[in-house]
């Protein structure tokens, strides 16, 4: 129907119904959702609930009508992906004047959640202990369940302020090893003879021996 679609070789085809709306699934479901758009029905519940709610507040958001991946598509006990976890996902972005993001997902066990939920938390830390200018320490995130919903928002100074810090860092890279290099420390005696290395231990052992450079004791 004259639909632009892009295929990954494993049953997913993304289709671009206009310059601002694209449809990501199974080979199936996209053509249906394609069928319906030029037959001017209505777009479907999950498409219309991300319009209602994000149209106009975030510059790219998503919606999912049901499971991110098809189930029961691997054996028992392999391990599977965030998205292969995920009954349900909504989320949008948003990159001026401020940044920000925002999700909801519906895991399929609570194990899921929980993973994912550590798999946050460890990213806020590695941020505000790395970077306290990138702004990770204004992450939300609540549990509930199998429900899991997360959002950052940085205003722009904080955004400014980060990337300015990075340029910085990158301009003087002599800079900051020389700050991280540890002071030396001298052992207070007189530097040894020409072609000799001295070799100090305790006084009840060898105390001080002048060793020639290249020879075995």
């Amino acid at each position: 129907m004259g639909v632009p679609m892009l295929s990954s070789g494993s049953g997913s085809v993304v289709a671009f119904l206009d310059g601002s709306i694209a449809v990501a699934g199974r080979d199936a479901d996209v053509k249906a959702a394609i069928r319906r758009r030029g037959q001017n029905i209505p777009p479907s519940p999950a498409l219309a609930e991300g319009l209602e709610r994000f149209e106009g507040q975030y510059d790219a958001w998503t919606v999912s009508d049901g499971a991110l991946a098809p189930p029961n598509k691997y054996p028992a006990g392999a391990p599977l992906k965030w998205t292969e976890r995920v009954d349900a996902f909504t989320g949008g972005l948003r990159t001026s004047p401020d940044f920000e993001v925002s999700a909801d997902m519906t895991m399929r066990t609570e194990k899921d959640v929980a993973d994912v939920a550590d798999s946050l938390k460890w990213l806020a830390f590695v941020g505000q202990t790395q970077d306290r200018a990138a702004g990770l320490d204004n992450m939300k995130l609540q549990v509930d369940g199998k429900h899991l919903s997360f959002s950052l928002q940085v205003p722009e100074q904080q955004v400014r302020a980060a990337l300015k810090q990075r340029q910085v860092g990158q301009r003087a890279p002599a800079a900051r090893l020389q700050a991280a290099r540890p002071p030396e420390i001298g052992n207070g005696l007189p530097e040894p003879p020409s072609g000799t290395i001295r070799v100090q231990s305790s006084p009840r052992d060898m105390g001080t021996v002048l060793l020639p450079v290249g020879k075995t004791p």
